[in-house]
Protein backbone atom coordinates (compact mmCIF):
# COMPACT_ATOMS: atom_id res chain seq x y z
CA UNK A 1 0.00 0.00 0.00
CA UNK A 2 0.78 3.59 -0.75
CA UNK A 3 2.05 5.76 1.58
CA UNK A 4 -0.20 8.93 2.98
CA UNK A 5 1.14 12.30 1.68
CA UNK A 6 0.88 13.52 5.27
CA UNK A 7 3.02 10.52 6.76
CA UNK A 8 5.23 11.40 4.05
CA UNK A 9 5.42 14.85 4.90
CA UNK A 10 6.39 13.97 8.94
CA UNK A 11 9.06 12.28 7.78
CA UNK A 12 10.00 14.92 6.13
CA UNK A 13 10.26 17.54 8.75
CA UNK A 14 12.03 14.86 11.08
CA UNK A 15 14.36 13.66 8.49
CA UNK A 16 15.02 17.66 8.13
CA UNK A 17 15.39 17.87 11.85
CA UNK A 18 17.65 15.25 12.55
CA UNK A 19 20.13 16.27 9.74
CA UNK A 20 19.76 20.23 11.18
CA UNK A 21 19.59 20.94 7.06
CA UNK A 22 16.91 23.07 7.31
CA UNK A 23 18.04 25.97 5.69
CA UNK A 24 15.59 27.62 3.71
CA UNK A 25 17.69 26.25 -0.17
CA UNK A 26 18.64 22.81 1.38
CA UNK A 27 14.98 22.17 2.96
CA UNK A 28 13.48 23.17 -0.85
CA UNK A 29 16.45 20.43 -2.54
CA UNK A 30 16.20 17.65 0.05
CA UNK A 31 12.02 17.82 0.10
CA UNK A 32 11.82 17.38 -3.92
CA UNK A 33 14.22 14.35 -3.42
CA UNK A 34 12.28 12.75 -0.69
CA UNK A 35 9.11 13.38 -2.79
CA UNK A 36 11.24 11.37 -5.33
CA UNK A 37 12.31 8.53 -3.37
CA UNK A 38 8.61 7.98 -1.93
CA UNK A 39 7.32 8.07 -5.61
CA UNK A 40 10.13 5.29 -6.57
CA UNK A 41 10.06 3.62 -3.23
CA UNK A 42 6.90 1.98 -1.41
CA UNK A 43 6.23 -0.11 1.37
CA UNK A 44 3.88 -2.94 0.17
CA UNK A 45 0.97 -3.97 2.74
CA UNK A 46 3.24 -7.33 3.58
CA UNK A 47 6.13 -5.10 5.10
CA UNK A 48 8.26 -6.04 1.43
CA UNK A 49 10.08 -2.87 -0.66
CA UNK A 50 8.55 -1.90 -3.79
CA UNK A 51 10.52 -0.50 -6.28
CA UNK A 52 8.76 1.94 -9.25
CA UNK A 53 11.79 1.49 -11.92
CA UNK A 54 11.18 4.17 -14.06
CA UNK A 55 10.21 6.67 -11.64
CA UNK A 56 13.98 5.94 -9.68
CA UNK A 57 15.30 6.16 -12.93
CA UNK A 58 13.73 9.32 -13.51
CA UNK A 59 14.90 10.89 -10.22
CA UNK A 60 18.25 9.66 -10.64
CA UNK A 61 18.62 10.97 -13.88
CA UNK A 62 17.62 14.39 -12.58
CA UNK A 63 20.64 13.68 -10.07
CA UNK A 64 18.22 14.63 -7.20
CA UNK A 65 18.58 11.35 -5.30
CA UNK A 66 21.07 11.51 -2.80
CA UNK A 67 22.11 8.67 -0.66
CA UNK A 68 22.78 9.74 2.48
CA UNK A 69 19.47 10.86 2.49
CA UNK A 70 18.00 7.51 1.68
CA UNK A 71 19.89 5.86 4.58
CA UNK A 72 19.05 8.25 6.83
CA UNK A 73 15.36 7.66 5.91
CA UNK A 74 15.49 3.92 5.92
CA UNK A 75 16.91 4.33 9.49
CA UNK A 76 14.28 6.14 10.93
CA UNK A 77 11.40 4.13 8.97
CA UNK A 78 12.72 0.89 10.49
CA UNK A 79 11.89 1.86 13.63
CA UNK A 80 8.17 0.85 13.61
CA UNK A 81 9.26 -1.31 10.11
CA UNK A 82 10.56 -4.56 11.34
CA UNK A 83 10.45 -5.12 7.53
CA UNK A 84 13.54 -2.27 7.20
CA UNK A 85 16.03 -3.68 10.60
CA UNK A 86 18.85 -6.13 10.16
CA UNK A 87 18.74 -9.78 10.63
CA UNK A 88 20.52 -12.21 12.07
CA UNK A 89 21.76 -13.01 8.58
CA UNK A 90 22.98 -9.81 8.11
CA UNK A 91 24.72 -9.46 11.67
CA UNK A 92 26.87 -12.22 9.98
CA UNK A 93 27.63 -10.21 7.13
CA UNK A 94 28.34 -7.41 9.16
CA UNK A 95 30.70 -9.47 11.08
CA UNK A 96 32.46 -10.83 8.45
CA UNK A 97 32.88 -7.70 6.08
CA UNK A 98 31.61 -4.72 7.81
CA UNK A 99 34.05 -1.18 9.69
CA UNK A 100 34.41 -1.30 13.06
CA UNK A 101 33.83 2.74 13.11
CA UNK A 102 30.40 1.93 11.80
CA UNK A 103 26.98 0.47 13.71
CA UNK A 104 24.93 -2.68 12.65
CA UNK A 105 22.14 -0.13 11.97
CA UNK A 106 24.10 2.46 9.97
CA UNK A 107 26.06 -0.33 7.83
CA UNK A 108 22.37 -2.10 6.93
CA UNK A 109 20.54 1.84 6.07
CA UNK A 110 23.94 2.18 4.17
CA UNK A 111 23.98 -0.69 2.04
CA UNK A 112 20.69 -0.92 1.52
CA UNK A 113 20.55 3.00 0.32
CA UNK A 114 23.28 2.13 -1.94
CA UNK A 115 21.66 -1.46 -2.95
CA UNK A 116 18.89 0.95 -4.26
CA UNK A 117 20.55 4.05 -5.60
CA UNK A 118 23.99 2.43 -7.18
CA UNK A 119 24.19 0.60 -10.83
CA UNK A 120 27.10 -0.58 -10.05
CA UNK A 121 26.34 -2.12 -6.31
CA UNK A 122 26.51 -5.99 -7.19
CA UNK A 123 30.34 -5.61 -8.95
CA UNK A 124 31.27 -3.80 -5.78
CA UNK A 125 29.79 -5.59 -2.93
CA UNK A 126 28.08 -8.59 -4.48
CA UNK A 127 27.69 -10.68 -1.30
CA UNK A 128 25.58 -7.62 0.03
CA UNK A 129 23.71 -7.01 -3.32
CA UNK A 130 22.86 -10.71 -3.17
CA UNK A 131 21.82 -10.94 0.28
CA UNK A 132 18.99 -7.48 -0.26
CA UNK A 133 17.91 -9.60 -4.07
CA UNK A 134 17.28 -12.66 -2.04
CA UNK A 135 15.68 -10.44 1.03
CA UNK A 136 13.90 -8.13 -0.98
CA UNK A 137 13.30 -7.92 -4.64
CA UNK A 138 15.85 -8.16 -7.77
CA UNK A 139 16.42 -4.46 -8.15
CA UNK A 140 16.57 -3.36 -11.89
CA UNK A 141 16.43 -5.91 -14.94
CA UNK A 142 18.90 -4.19 -16.82
CA UNK A 143 22.01 -4.30 -13.98
CA UNK A 144 25.27 -3.57 -15.14
CA UNK A 145 27.52 -6.60 -16.17
CA UNK A 146 30.36 -6.99 -13.80
CA UNK A 147 34.25 -7.70 -15.15
CA UNK A 148 35.12 -11.20 -14.61
CA UNK A 149 38.39 -10.95 -12.52
CA UNK A 150 38.53 -9.35 -8.64
CA UNK A 151 41.35 -7.43 -6.99
CA UNK A 152 43.48 -8.55 -4.32
CA UNK A 153 46.66 -6.81 -3.03
CA UNK A 154 48.90 -9.21 -2.93
CA UNK A 155 51.60 -8.50 0.06
CA UNK A 156 55.03 -9.86 -1.09
CA UNK A 157 57.26 -11.09 1.88
CA UNK A 158 59.35 -7.94 2.08
CA UNK A 159 55.99 -5.78 2.24
CA UNK A 160 55.25 -4.46 -1.15
CA UNK A 161 51.99 -4.70 -2.69
CA UNK A 162 50.82 -6.07 -6.24
CA UNK A 163 47.84 -5.72 -7.55
CA UNK A 164 46.18 -8.82 -9.21
CA UNK A 165 43.09 -9.82 -10.88
CA UNK A 166 41.85 -13.54 -9.93
CA UNK A 167 39.07 -14.83 -12.65
CA UNK A 168 36.51 -16.78 -10.99
CA UNK A 169 36.28 -19.55 -13.44
CA UNK A 170 40.03 -20.16 -12.92
CA UNK A 171 39.48 -21.37 -9.04
CA UNK A 172 39.62 -25.37 -9.39
CA UNK A 173 39.28 -25.75 -5.58
CA UNK A 174 39.11 -23.95 -1.93
CA UNK A 175 41.10 -25.30 0.90
CA UNK A 176 41.27 -24.70 4.20
CA UNK A 177 44.78 -24.21 4.50
CA UNK A 178 46.08 -24.62 8.61
CA UNK A 179 49.20 -23.43 9.82
CA UNK A 180 50.57 -25.80 12.87
CA UNK A 181 51.67 -24.53 16.26
CA UNK A 182 53.97 -21.94 16.42
CA UNK A 183 56.82 -20.92 18.87
CA UNK A 184 54.99 -17.17 20.24
CA UNK A 185 51.98 -16.92 22.14
CA UNK A 186 49.39 -15.79 19.33
CA UNK A 187 50.43 -18.98 17.34
CA UNK A 188 49.88 -21.71 20.02
CA UNK A 189 46.90 -23.08 18.47
CA UNK A 190 47.79 -22.84 14.74
CA UNK A 191 46.69 -20.18 12.24
CA UNK A 192 43.89 -20.50 9.77
CA UNK A 193 43.76 -19.18 5.99
CA UNK A 194 41.82 -20.47 3.22
CA UNK A 195 43.82 -21.21 -0.47
CA UNK A 196 42.21 -20.56 -3.48
CA UNK A 197 43.71 -23.39 -5.95
CA UNK A 198 43.52 -20.97 -9.59
CA UNK A 199 44.35 -22.81 -12.66
CA UNK A 200 46.45 -21.36 -15.89
CA UNK A 201 44.03 -21.04 -17.92
CA UNK A 202 40.48 -21.78 -17.59
CA UNK A 203 40.63 -25.42 -19.53
CA UNK A 204 43.65 -26.91 -17.44
CA UNK A 205 43.53 -30.48 -16.29
CA UNK A 206 43.60 -31.09 -12.60
CA UNK A 207 47.22 -31.55 -12.01
CA UNK A 208 48.19 -28.70 -14.06
CA UNK A 209 45.83 -26.75 -11.44
CA UNK A 210 47.69 -28.21 -8.45
CA UNK A 211 50.94 -27.31 -10.00
CA UNK A 212 49.97 -23.70 -10.36
CA UNK A 213 51.89 -23.34 -6.87
CA UNK A 214 52.78 -19.46 -8.39
CA UNK A 215 49.26 -18.11 -8.68
CA UNK A 216 47.95 -19.75 -6.26
CA UNK A 217 45.84 -17.23 -3.71
CA UNK A 218 45.69 -17.48 -0.03
CA UNK A 219 43.99 -14.76 2.16
CA UNK A 220 43.26 -15.07 5.92
CA UNK A 221 42.44 -12.46 8.65
CA UNK A 222 45.40 -11.21 10.54
CA UNK A 223 45.73 -8.77 13.58
CA UNK A 224 47.53 -5.37 12.15
CA UNK A 225 50.19 -5.04 14.79
CA UNK A 226 51.93 -1.22 14.25
CA UNK A 227 54.42 -2.10 16.73
CA UNK A 228 57.56 -4.60 17.34
CA UNK A 229 55.84 -7.48 18.77
CA UNK A 230 52.64 -8.50 19.72
CA UNK A 231 51.12 -7.04 23.24
CA UNK A 232 49.28 -10.19 24.75
CA UNK A 233 47.35 -7.35 26.45
CA UNK A 234 46.03 -5.66 23.59
CA UNK A 235 45.19 -9.05 21.96
CA UNK A 236 43.29 -10.35 24.34
CA UNK A 237 41.10 -6.68 24.64
CA UNK A 238 41.05 -6.28 20.98
CA UNK A 239 42.86 -3.24 20.53
CA UNK A 240 44.65 -4.50 17.51
CA UNK A 241 42.70 -3.81 14.03
CA UNK A 242 42.14 -6.99 11.81
CA UNK A 243 41.98 -7.14 7.93
CA UNK A 244 41.86 -10.00 5.08
CA UNK A 245 45.00 -10.39 3.68
CA UNK A 246 45.95 -11.48 0.31
CA UNK A 247 49.41 -13.40 0.06
CA UNK A 248 50.80 -15.94 -2.71
CA UNK A 249 51.08 -19.25 -1.80
CA UNK A 250 54.58 -19.86 -2.14
CA UNK A 251 55.29 -16.95 0.41
CA UNK A 252 52.74 -18.33 2.71
CA UNK A 253 54.70 -22.12 1.97
CA UNK A 254 58.11 -19.92 2.78
CA UNK A 255 57.19 -17.86 5.99
CA UNK A 256 55.58 -21.19 7.74
CA UNK A 257 56.90 -24.42 6.43
CA UNK A 258 60.69 -22.97 5.79
CA UNK A 259 61.44 -19.75 8.08
CA UNK A 260 59.51 -21.23 11.45
CA UNK A 261 59.40 -24.75 10.41
CA UNK A 262 55.53 -25.09 10.82
CA UNK A 263 53.78 -27.99 8.57
CA UNK A 264 51.28 -26.63 6.88
CA UNK A 265 47.57 -28.98 5.84
CA UNK A 266 45.62 -28.05 2.77
CA UNK A 267 42.09 -29.61 3.39
CA UNK A 268 39.89 -29.21 -0.20
CA UNK A 269 35.98 -27.96 0.81
CA UNK A 270 33.54 -29.39 -0.45
CA UNK A 271 32.17 -26.49 -2.78
CA UNK A 272 30.11 -26.30 -5.67
CA UNK A 273 31.14 -24.06 -8.41
CA UNK A 274 28.79 -21.67 -7.40
CA UNK A 275 29.90 -21.69 -3.64
CA UNK A 276 33.59 -20.91 -4.79
CA UNK A 277 32.66 -18.24 -6.98
CA UNK A 278 30.83 -16.58 -3.86
CA UNK A 279 33.34 -17.53 -1.89
CA UNK A 280 35.92 -15.34 -3.48
CA UNK A 281 33.66 -13.00 -4.59
CA UNK A 282 33.39 -12.29 -0.62
CA UNK A 283 36.84 -12.63 0.03
CA UNK A 284 37.64 -9.99 -2.14
CA UNK A 285 34.71 -7.67 -0.83
CA UNK A 286 35.76 -8.28 3.01
CA UNK A 287 39.42 -7.97 1.67
CA UNK A 288 38.86 -4.16 0.30
CA UNK A 289 36.24 -3.28 2.83
CA UNK A 290 36.88 -4.70 6.20
CA UNK A 291 38.45 -3.57 9.29
CA UNK A 292 37.35 -5.10 13.29
CA UNK A 293 38.58 -5.63 16.07
CA UNK A 294 41.18 -8.87 16.48
CA UNK A 295 40.70 -10.66 19.91
CA UNK A 296 42.74 -13.74 20.63
CA UNK A 297 39.79 -15.18 22.08
CA UNK A 298 36.56 -14.64 20.21
CA UNK A 299 37.44 -12.62 17.55
CA UNK A 300 40.43 -14.28 15.23
CA UNK A 301 41.35 -15.89 12.38
CA UNK A 302 39.05 -19.34 13.42
CA UNK A 303 35.96 -17.47 14.25
CA UNK A 304 36.09 -14.53 11.19
CA UNK A 305 36.72 -17.96 8.97
CA UNK A 306 34.08 -19.62 10.47
CA UNK A 307 31.37 -16.79 9.77
CA UNK A 308 32.53 -16.42 6.35
CA UNK A 309 32.20 -20.17 5.30
CA UNK A 310 29.16 -20.42 6.75
CA UNK A 311 27.82 -17.95 5.08
CA UNK A 312 28.69 -19.25 1.98
CA UNK A 313 27.45 -22.62 3.02
CA UNK A 314 24.77 -22.18 6.37
CA UNK A 315 23.19 -26.23 5.47
CA UNK A 316 27.13 -27.29 6.71
CA UNK A 317 27.04 -24.81 10.06
CA UNK A 318 29.53 -26.47 12.65
CA UNK A 319 29.65 -24.81 16.53
CA UNK A 320 32.00 -21.85 17.25
CA UNK A 321 35.67 -22.64 17.35
CA UNK A 322 37.64 -20.19 18.73
CA UNK A 323 40.86 -22.22 18.41
CA UNK A 324 42.11 -22.82 14.90
CA UNK A 325 43.32 -26.35 15.51
CA UNK A 326 39.69 -27.03 17.26
CA UNK A 327 37.87 -25.73 13.86
CA UNK A 328 40.13 -27.44 11.66
CA UNK A 329 40.04 -30.83 13.16
CA UNK A 330 36.15 -30.94 13.27
CA UNK A 331 36.41 -29.43 9.35
CA UNK A 332 37.90 -32.72 8.96
CA UNK A 333 35.09 -34.38 10.17
CA UNK A 334 32.40 -32.65 8.40
CA UNK A 335 30.39 -32.60 5.51
CA UNK A 336 32.44 -29.60 4.54
CA UNK A 337 35.55 -31.81 3.39
CA UNK A 338 35.18 -35.09 0.94
CA UNK A 339 37.24 -36.97 3.63
CA UNK A 340 40.23 -37.01 5.65
CA UNK A 341 43.37 -35.94 3.56
CA UNK A 342 45.89 -36.58 6.33
CA UNK A 343 45.35 -40.40 7.23
CA UNK A 344 48.74 -41.45 5.01
CA UNK A 345 50.77 -37.94 5.15
CA UNK A 346 53.23 -39.61 2.71
CA UNK A 347 49.78 -39.83 -0.16
CA UNK A 348 48.88 -36.51 1.46
CA UNK A 349 52.29 -35.03 0.31
CA UNK A 350 52.33 -36.25 -3.16
CA UNK A 351 49.08 -34.96 -3.42
CA UNK A 352 49.59 -31.54 -2.43
CA UNK A 353 47.74 -31.33 0.65
CA UNK A 354 50.24 -31.58 3.23
CA UNK A 355 53.66 -29.80 3.25
CA UNK A 356 55.67 -31.02 6.52
CA UNK A 357 57.94 -28.55 8.31
CA UNK A 358 61.14 -28.37 6.49
CA UNK A 359 63.03 -28.69 9.83
CA UNK A 360 64.32 -32.39 9.34
CA UNK A 361 65.41 -31.81 5.82
CA UNK A 362 67.92 -29.42 7.07
CA UNK A 363 69.07 -30.87 9.66
CA UNK A 364 69.57 -33.73 7.48
CA UNK A 365 71.65 -31.80 5.11
CA UNK A 366 73.59 -29.64 7.94
CA UNK A 367 74.63 -33.83 9.00
CA UNK A 368 75.90 -34.56 5.83
CA UNK A 369 77.73 -31.63 5.71
CA UNK A 370 79.05 -31.42 8.89
CA UNK A 371 80.06 -35.24 8.44
CA UNK A 372 82.09 -34.55 5.02
CA UNK A 373 83.64 -32.00 6.45
CA UNK A 374 87.47 -31.74 7.93
CA UNK A 375 86.87 -29.39 10.37
CA UNK A 376 83.25 -27.12 10.16
CA UNK A 377 82.92 -23.99 12.05
CA UNK A 378 79.45 -24.95 13.00
CA UNK A 379 77.66 -27.59 15.41
CA UNK A 380 73.58 -26.98 14.74
CA UNK A 381 71.46 -24.60 12.26
CA UNK A 382 71.96 -21.74 14.66
CA UNK A 383 75.66 -21.83 14.69
CA UNK A 384 75.30 -22.37 10.89
CA UNK A 385 73.42 -18.92 10.81
CA UNK A 386 75.86 -17.22 13.29
CA UNK A 387 78.65 -17.45 11.37
CA UNK A 388 79.77 -15.37 8.38
CA UNK A 389 79.41 -16.71 5.23
CA UNK A 390 82.62 -15.38 3.65
CA UNK A 391 83.63 -17.43 6.92
CA UNK A 392 81.83 -20.21 5.92
CA UNK A 393 82.97 -20.61 2.46
CA UNK A 394 86.99 -20.33 3.12
CA UNK A 395 86.19 -23.08 5.33
CA UNK A 396 84.92 -24.96 2.42
CA UNK A 397 87.97 -23.68 0.22
CA UNK A 398 90.34 -24.43 2.90
CA UNK A 399 89.16 -28.35 3.11
CA UNK A 400 90.69 -29.40 -0.19
CA UNK A 401 88.94 -32.43 0.14
CA UNK A 402 85.56 -31.83 0.77
CA UNK A 403 86.21 -28.80 -1.86
CA UNK A 404 86.90 -32.19 -4.06
CA UNK A 405 83.80 -34.26 -2.74
CA UNK A 406 81.57 -30.77 -3.01
CA UNK A 407 82.36 -30.82 -7.23
CA UNK A 408 81.72 -34.83 -7.37
CA UNK A 409 78.52 -35.45 -5.03
CA UNK A 410 75.01 -34.29 -6.35
CA UNK A 411 73.59 -34.88 -2.96
CA UNK A 412 76.40 -33.12 -1.28
CA UNK A 413 76.08 -29.99 -2.96
CA UNK A 414 72.08 -30.03 -2.95
CA UNK A 415 72.53 -30.32 0.71
CA UNK A 416 75.20 -27.15 1.10
CA UNK A 417 72.97 -25.13 -1.34
CA UNK A 418 69.75 -26.11 1.28
CA UNK A 419 71.65 -24.65 3.99
CA UNK A 420 72.89 -20.89 2.37
CA UNK A 421 69.43 -20.90 1.03
CA UNK A 422 67.90 -20.87 4.81
CA UNK A 423 70.97 -19.01 5.96
CA UNK A 424 69.49 -15.82 3.12
CA UNK A 425 66.02 -16.12 4.24
CA UNK A 426 66.91 -15.84 8.16
CA UNK A 427 68.85 -13.07 7.34
CA UNK A 428 66.32 -11.26 5.64
CA UNK A 429 63.63 -12.27 8.47
CA UNK A 430 65.91 -10.68 11.00
CA UNK A 431 67.11 -7.78 8.84
CA UNK A 432 63.41 -6.74 8.94
CA UNK A 433 63.25 -7.20 12.40
CA UNK A 434 66.28 -5.22 13.38
CA UNK A 435 64.90 -2.49 11.31
CA UNK A 436 61.68 -2.27 13.14
CA UNK A 437 63.87 -2.13 16.38
CA UNK A 438 65.66 0.85 14.82
CA UNK A 439 62.53 2.59 13.76
CA UNK A 440 60.65 1.95 17.01
CA UNK A 441 63.63 3.58 19.19
CA UNK A 442 63.78 6.64 16.81
CA UNK A 443 60.39 7.23 14.99
CA UNK A 444 60.09 7.66 11.01
CA UNK A 445 59.53 11.16 11.35
CA UNK A 446 62.61 11.82 12.81
CA UNK A 447 64.03 9.46 10.70
CA UNK A 448 62.39 11.11 7.00
CA UNK A 449 63.47 14.46 8.73
CA UNK A 450 67.05 13.81 9.07
CA UNK A 451 67.34 11.81 5.60
CA UNK A 452 65.38 15.11 3.66
CA UNK A 453 67.63 17.34 5.62
CA UNK A 454 70.67 15.80 4.61
CA UNK A 455 70.28 14.01 0.45
CA UNK A 456 69.83 15.85 -2.32
CA UNK A 457 66.39 15.58 -3.56
CA UNK A 458 66.67 13.14 -6.20
CA UNK A 459 68.33 10.74 -3.77
CA UNK A 460 66.06 11.01 -1.20
CA UNK A 461 63.19 10.48 -3.57
CA UNK A 462 64.84 6.82 -4.05
CA UNK A 463 65.79 6.36 -0.55
CA UNK A 464 61.78 7.20 0.41
CA UNK A 465 60.97 4.47 -2.25
CA UNK A 466 63.31 1.97 -1.37
CA UNK A 467 63.21 2.19 2.46
CA UNK A 468 61.11 4.60 4.04
CA UNK A 469 57.60 3.77 2.24
CA UNK A 470 58.06 -0.05 2.98
CA UNK A 471 58.63 0.81 6.59
CA UNK A 472 55.55 3.47 6.76
CA UNK A 473 53.86 0.19 5.08
CA UNK A 474 54.23 -1.82 8.18
CA UNK A 475 53.01 0.69 10.30
CA UNK A 476 49.62 2.58 8.52
CA UNK A 477 46.71 1.35 8.47
CA UNK A 478 45.30 -0.70 5.93
CA UNK A 479 43.23 1.34 3.57
CA UNK A 480 39.63 0.21 3.05
CA UNK A 481 37.05 1.21 1.21
CA UNK A 482 33.58 1.16 0.53
CA UNK A 483 33.32 -2.50 -1.48
CA UNK A 484 35.39 -3.29 -4.09
CA UNK A 485 36.94 -0.43 -5.76
CA UNK A 486 36.07 -0.67 -9.59
CA UNK A 487 38.83 1.51 -10.95
CA UNK A 488 42.30 0.63 -10.21
CA UNK A 489 45.41 0.92 -11.75
CA UNK A 490 47.84 -0.67 -9.89
CA UNK A 491 49.64 2.53 -9.32
CA UNK A 492 49.69 2.70 -5.89
CA UNK A 493 50.25 -1.37 -5.22
CA UNK A 494 53.10 -1.21 -7.10
CA UNK A 495 56.47 -2.89 -6.27
CA UNK A 496 58.96 -1.23 -3.73
CA UNK A 497 61.72 0.56 -5.60
CA UNK A 498 65.58 -0.90 -5.40
CA UNK A 499 68.50 0.80 -2.79
CA UNK A 500 70.64 -0.62 -5.37
CA UNK A 501 69.68 2.19 -7.67
CA UNK A 502 71.89 4.17 -4.71
CA UNK A 503 75.32 4.50 -5.95
CA UNK A 504 77.71 3.44 -3.32
CA UNK A 505 78.60 7.58 -2.58
CA UNK A 506 75.11 8.05 -1.55
CA UNK A 507 74.41 4.57 -0.53
CA UNK A 508 77.39 5.23 2.41
CA UNK A 509 75.95 9.10 3.30
CA UNK A 510 72.57 7.66 3.92
CA UNK A 511 73.98 4.86 6.16
CA UNK A 512 76.24 7.73 7.95
CA UNK A 513 72.96 9.65 8.84
CA UNK A 514 71.36 6.50 10.14
CA UNK A 515 74.13 5.10 12.13
CA UNK A 516 74.35 8.90 13.67
CA UNK A 517 70.51 8.46 15.28
CA UNK A 518 71.49 4.92 16.75
CA UNK A 519 74.89 3.47 15.78
CA UNK A 520 74.88 0.17 17.70
CA UNK A 521 71.63 -0.50 16.07
CA UNK A 522 71.96 0.58 12.43
CA UNK A 523 75.61 -1.59 12.72
CA UNK A 524 73.30 -4.79 13.51
CA UNK A 525 71.39 -3.99 10.40
CA UNK A 526 74.62 -3.42 8.10
CA UNK A 527 76.24 -6.42 9.49
CA UNK A 528 73.32 -8.77 8.94
CA UNK A 529 72.69 -7.10 5.20
CA UNK A 530 76.27 -7.85 4.78
CA UNK A 531 75.86 -11.36 5.80
CA UNK A 532 72.58 -11.53 3.12
CA UNK A 533 74.73 -10.38 0.43
CA UNK A 534 77.73 -12.63 1.39
CA UNK A 535 74.98 -15.45 1.60
CA UNK A 536 73.98 -14.57 -1.79
CA UNK A 537 77.12 -14.73 -3.44
CA UNK A 538 78.15 -17.90 -1.91
CA UNK A 539 74.49 -19.48 -3.49
CA UNK A 540 76.22 -18.43 -7.14
CA UNK A 541 79.05 -19.99 -6.34
CA UNK A 542 77.78 -22.98 -5.67
CA UNK A 543 75.08 -23.33 -8.09
CA UNK A 544 78.51 -23.07 -10.75
CA UNK A 545 79.46 -26.48 -9.40
CA UNK A 546 75.57 -28.16 -8.83
CA UNK A 547 75.40 -26.65 -13.04
CA UNK A 548 78.83 -27.84 -14.22
CA UNK A 549 77.78 -31.30 -12.41
CA UNK A 550 74.74 -31.30 -14.59
CA UNK A 551 76.67 -30.68 -17.85
CA UNK A 552 78.26 -33.78 -17.15
CA UNK A 553 81.55 -31.97 -15.59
Amino acid sequence: MTMPLSNRVVIFLAVCFILSACAHHKTIKQKDQLFDLFNAIEITANGQLSINESALKNAKNNQRIDKELLAEWLRIKAKREPQLQFDDRFKKLHYISGQSNQSIEGDFSQSLAEYILSDDYACRSPSRARYFRERYFELFSDMPECQNALPFRQVSKFGDQKLIWVDPARIHSVHLLFAGKGEGVASRFGHMLLRFVICPTRESSTLDCKRNLSEHLVVSYRAHVNELSINSIKGLMGDYQAYLYANQFMDVYQQYAISQFRELKSLPLNFNSIQKKQLLELMAEVHWSFSGPYKFLNRNCSTYLQAAIEWIAPEKKLPVYWRPDGYFSAVINSSLSKFDYFDDKEKSERGGYYFPSTKAAYEKALDLVYASMQSPSFYDLDSYIETSPRFRYQNVLDDFLYHIRLKQDTVLIQAQLLLEELSLLRYESMIMSKLSIFVENNGIDNIVIELKKKLDPEVFSIVDACLIAPIRSVYKPVKIYRGIPLELDGSEHGNVLSCRQLSHKNKKLMNDILADMDRLSWDRILKLNLYRAEALYNIERFRVIENLQNEGW
